[in-house]
């Protein structure tokens, strides 16, 4: 098993910010793109792009073909879902990918044991079982993992701010992600007044099986709805 880590100087979403334009350039996957092209559109220092792909293939996002890449099939579909404002389905297909690398799974197995973890203490952890030297530098990379794990809603903060696993069951390959259902009692109460017919809508919702990152994208739906 190869225990890559990524570079310490472009965060998760930088790094996802180059894989929309693998994806955008070539065609949903369809040619490879060689890195030149991505450094003339993306707002990350050009010096520092190169250092991000040898990750990102490595956790199955890019695919190395010559001096080229290729986003890969999963990369274009949580790609394409962001930008069909799928948030929640390309969150979880984001999780299902972390899932499968080595960190996401060690991560899984740690916090079954041990619950919840502070930020220092998960950096030390990975460092040892990815068998790296305890040094700044790898601090650092270990640090962009966690901002992946995050990211991709694979881990979340709790009361405390420790560190806590996603619960949520990964949804098998086959079966397309939806919003959850979520418990309600909706309230109409119409208003007459001078102007016409007025409609008051009361919805009582209830979040407590819905993760933070659920929660908050549910209400800026709400909000978008409203307005």
């Amino acid at each position: 098993m190869r225990y890559s880590l990524p570079t310490n100087e472009v965060s998760a979403q930088n790094q996802l910010s180059l894989i929309k334009i693998y994806v955008q350039k070539s065609g949903n996957g369809a040619n490879p793109v060689r890195i030149e092209e991505i450094k003339a559109l993306s707002p990350v220092k050009s010096d520092r792009i190169s250092k991000c792909h040898r990750f990102l293939v490595d956790i199955g996002l890019l695919i190395k073909e010559g001096h080229k890449y290729r986003p890969t099939k999963e990369a274009v579909r949580i790609i394409n879902y962001f930008a069909d404002g799928e948030n929640y389905s390309a969150q979880e297909r984001l999780r299902s990918l972390v899932a499968e690398t080595w960190f996401g799974s060690f991560i899984h197995e740690l916090l079954h044991l041990v619950g919840s973890i502070d930020k220092d203490s998960l950096i030390q952890r990975m460092l040892v079982e990815a068998k790296l030297p305890d040094v700044d530098l790898n601090k650092e990379k270990a640090a962009v993992l966690i901002d992946w794990l995050l990211t991709a809603d694979f881990i979340e903060k709790n009361s405390s701010e420790r560190f806590i696993l996603n619960e949520t069951p990964l949804l098998p390959e086959s079966v397309p992600v939806q919003m959850p259902t979520i418990p309600a009692s909706t309230v109409l109460e119409q208003v007459a007044d001078s102007k016409g017919m007025k409609i008051n809508v009361n919805v009582e919702l209830s979040f407590d099986e819905l993760s933070p990152q659920m929660r908050s994208e549910i209400i800026q739906l709400i909000k978008s709805k409203l307005t």
